[in-house]
């Protein structure tokens, strides 16, 4: 089943460590995420776009570990 949506992610971030050193650097985020679902694709459950919220609001949070030029996020 496919929900067919758009997602603005709002992002800010501090990185604790681009002081010290610049090889490596820590960094901590959160995110707020406002979507608007748009409609549902077809599916074996018999849902609709009248069977789901129109508008949703999630957030996320990490942590990410920037080495030379490569970004490991958890």
């Amino acid at each position: 089943m496919a929900i067919r949506s758009v997602e603005v992610p709002i992002t800010g971030g501090i990185n604790f460590l681009s002081a010290i050193n610049r090889v490596v650097a820590l960094r901590l985020f959160i995110s707020a995420v406002p979507a608007i679902n748009l409609g549902v694709g077809e599916n074996d459950l018999g849902l609709t776009k009248d069977d789901i919220n129109s508008f949703v609001f999630y957030g996320q949070a990490g942590l990410g570990v920037n080495v030379a030029f490569l970004i490991l996020i958890s």
